[in-house]
């Protein structure tokens, strides 16, 4: 008997959580270590816990393939490639087991020849391989491509798929897809159980020029393309399309994508996810997946997004969530997502620089509590509804020399303890920049073709330095918020300041009017009084004389 002390550690870990979760088999019917079959243990359908609730999660631990003896169904087949043989298993039994030389990396074709038996795995044109089984690596090296295999066609009936277990692949040239037999095409059948490429546990998956299409659905392990527990390696030039997720990592580390297409997925284009670290993300591009193109959850860090463009997708571009933290975003085009273009949930020492957002509800947004230490700097911002938006938990931005053109309502809406706004350059909309607390310090902006040019609510504490507003209706309108100036900014408008929507003697003080006194307020009101009569017609109050006033 196959003794669980055998498998390598990370997957005993996941034999144990299965044992408390009910997964493992019970009385004299079972062998102690053997998984019950699907239609005894797993195949209820329990709703997602994650961040969207509309999935619905099927557990599902497709490694039963491996275990032997075990009284399993007869559908329960396994290749298994070692690195001097071949193994058979069928129905939980060892059927065969095929010696061959020792060697440091297999092909394909070799591991089909060895099997000689076209039930399971067999080529029914050149280059064209169907695959009516499992076929796990473990501890060995396969190579799968060109010149002899060009396409494999995974069947779709239960347990069909492509692993490995501490063991390395690399497809070269290849296309993977799923197989209706029945309709002679790949598979569209989400509620089927898909088949998949899973790597896990220190391995080792490579691709270059090829394709995986078709594959995965919403059970545990089997999304698509996926990269598990300690797995590594490099993706170029290579396309994910329809899959449940286009590609997916779970603890992985040091993976690179370059150059990669993923397109018309169920949910996500390129789905890291938890404890996944060290990630290069280079020159891809995503369009027409159900979600995000881009998603980073739950502890993706010290990673790189740049130079890719993510369009046309179901909600947003590019999303960094739950301590998704110190990771840059750089020099992407996103554009003209159903919702967002650029979210941060809850991560934080994140820099997002030189990117280009257009065409979303809000361009570039962070809120959540831990999303903290944020730059964004150097972006290019058009035709959004709101510019840059940080609120709900958000704190320590700063906003440095973007520039925001074509906004429909608010260049920069920011609500949160402490930020900074350094050279924004605002061409267009109803709002400039709209505080709604904190303590902000806004030096150096230009902001023209405005209804308003800075607006300051009751809650907010602004510093001014500097710069130059040129509004339709209020420079810089302020309720009873603390603002103070340290450097006037030139500003062009009907009426240059307010409190409270009205005509005010410039900005008071650098705290509140209170600490003005009530004998500087007589003052103001003799000056406003004396402005009047000599300037009739013109917005009343005395201001800078560098202001001018457009009325």
């Amino acid at each position: 008997m196959t003794k669980l002390r055998r498998l390598p550690a990370a997957l005993l870990a996941s034999l144990a959580v299965a044992a408390g979760l009910g997964l493992m088999g019970a009385g004299p019917a079972w062998a102690p270590d053997c998984y019950r079959p699907d239609e005894l243990g797993d195949t209820v359908f329990h709703p997602y816990q994650g961040s969207d609730a509309s999935r619905v999660r099927q557990p599902y631990i497709p490694w039963r393939v491996l275990l032997a003896p075990c009284p399993f169904p007869a559908d329960y087949r396994a290749v298994i490639v070692e690195p001097a043989r071949v193994l058979l298993h069928e129905a939980g039994q060892v059927v065969r087991t095929v010696p061959l030389p020792l060697a440091e990396e297999r092909r394909f074709e070799e591991v089909v020849a060895a099997v000689a038996d076209p039930s399971w795995v067999g080529e029914v044109e050149p280059g064209v391989f169907v695959v009516d089984t499992a076929v796990v690596q473990r501890g060995s090296t396969m190579v799968v491509g060109e010149p002899a295999v060009k396409e494999l066609r995974l069947t779709t009936r239960p347990h069909v798929f492509l692993g490995g277990l501490q063991s390395t692949v690399r497809f070269e040239g290849v296309t993977v897809t799923s197989w209706d037999t029945g309709a002679g095409g790949p598979d569209g059948n989400l509620d089927d159980g898909r088949p998949f490429v899973l790597y896990r546990d220190g391995s080792r998956l490579d691709a270059a020029r090829s394709r995986f299409e078709n594959l995965g659905s919403d059970r545990s392990e089997a999304y698509g393309v996926a990269w598990r527990s300690g797995a590594t390696g490099t993706v170029v030039d290579s396309t994910f399309a329809r899959n449940f997720f286009g590609a997916y990592l779970f603890e992985a580390d040091a993976v690179e994508f370059r150059g990669n297409v993923f397109r018309d997925n169920v949910r996500y284009g390129l789905d890291p996810h938890d404890h996944t670290h060290n990630l290069v993300i280079e020159d891809n591009e995503a369009f027409g997946n159900g979600t995000h193109g881009f998603v980073f959850s739950d502890t993706v860090t010290a990673s790189v997004l740049r130079n890719n463009r993510s369009h046309h997708n179901g909600h947003n571009g590019i999303v960094l969530h739950q301590d998704s933290s110190s990771n840059v975003v750089e020099g992407n085009l996103v554009e003209d997502n159903a919702h967002d273009g650029i979210v941060l949930i809850g991560s934080g020492d994140v820099r997002i620089a030189g990117n280009t957002v257009r065409g979303h509800e809000v361009g570039i947004r962070v809120n959540g509590a831990g999303s903290e230490r944020i730059l964004v700097e150097g972006n290019v911002l058009e035709g959004n509804g709101t510019g840059i938006q940080a609120y709900d938990g958000a704190n320590a931005v700063t906003l440095r020399d973007n520039t925001h053109r074509g906004t429909t309502g608010v260049a920069v809406s920011l609500d949160m303890p402490e930020a900074a706004v350094h050279g924004e350059r605002v061409e267009g909309g109803r709002t400039g920049i709209d505080l709604l607390s904190g303590a902000v310090r806004v030096e150096g902006t230009q902001i023209s073709g405005v209804r308003d040019g800075i607006v300051a609510r009751d809650a907010a504490r602004a510093e001014l330095a500097g710069g130059a507003i040129q509004a339709l209706r209020f420079g810089v309108r302020a309720g009873s918020a603390s603002v103070s100036v340290v450097g006037e900014p030139d500003v062009d408008a009907p009426r240059p300041y307010s409190w409270q929507e009205r005509p005010q003697a410039g900005i008071a003080g650098r705290t509140e009017l209170g600490y003005v006194g009530i004998a500087a307020v007589m003052v103001a009101v003799a000056l406003h009084l004396l402005s009047w009569r000599r300037n009739r017609g013109l917005v009343s109050g005395p201001v800078p004389a560098h202001v001018r006033n457009s009325a």
